[in-house]
């Protein structure tokens, strides 16, 4: 891998080394200065982002194909909100979106690569945001049954000032209402 730390990369990365078969590349991005109107989307962006099309030298790759090489050719990949969140849950520095794939350690370029095209050349369709909508809505009734979750949305709600927080605007309630007036935005103006 030595020879691939001197190339150029479109984003600072910073090399840990451990004897490993793999490598995992993990993309932190400071939601701090999001606006208010942006901050709602983290949660539908997160669902999106390795299910979209891509734009590869002007060449539409679908998103299934996309799907299919990504699962074929990474370990695997996931992404979140603060350190170790998932859907409506924002975990430790929550100001703090990621993106992370793991590939075999010979495929280091292609793990770049793929983190690069996740991060710029998605195309964010809207029949993949309506898919992506429905799937996060219909989600929102496993956090209603969860009283560990209902206790710490309440103390969220207290806590954290609503709007600038990624705590309140990824919860599922908020998100609840936001998605589903993005479902009928998308159906009165798709684009």
């Amino acid at each position: 891998l030595q020879q691939d730390c001197d190339k150029p990369y479109p984003f600072f990365v910073q090399y840990d080394h451990i004897a490993s078969e793999f490598v995992s590349l993990n993309v932190s991005m400071d939601t701090g200065n999001l606006s208010d109107e942006l901050r709602k989307y983290i949660e539908l962006y997160l669902e999106v982002v390795f299910d979209s099309p891509l734009n590869k030298n002007g060449v539409i790759i679908p998103h299934d194909e996309v799907v299919y090489l990504l699962d074929d050719q990474s370990v695997e990949h996931s992404n979140g909100c603060g350190l170790s969140g998932g859907n409506f849950t924002v975990g430790s520095f929550g100001q703090l979106m990621w993106l992370n794939l793991k590939f075999e350690r010979t495929e280091f370029q292609n793990c770049v690569q793929w983190m690069s095209d996740a991060l710029w050349r998605s195309i964010f369709t809207p029949e993949r945001l309506k898919i992506s909508a429905k799937k996060l809505i219909s989600d929102v009734a496993r956090t209603k049954r969860s009283p560990n979750y209902i206790s710490r949305s309440g103390l969220h709600f207290l806590n954290f000032k609503p709007h600038r927080s990624n705590h309140i605007e990824t919860n599922s309630m908020v998100q609840f209402k936001f998605l589903n007036s993005i479902l009928e935005r998308l159906e009165s103006d798709p684009e």
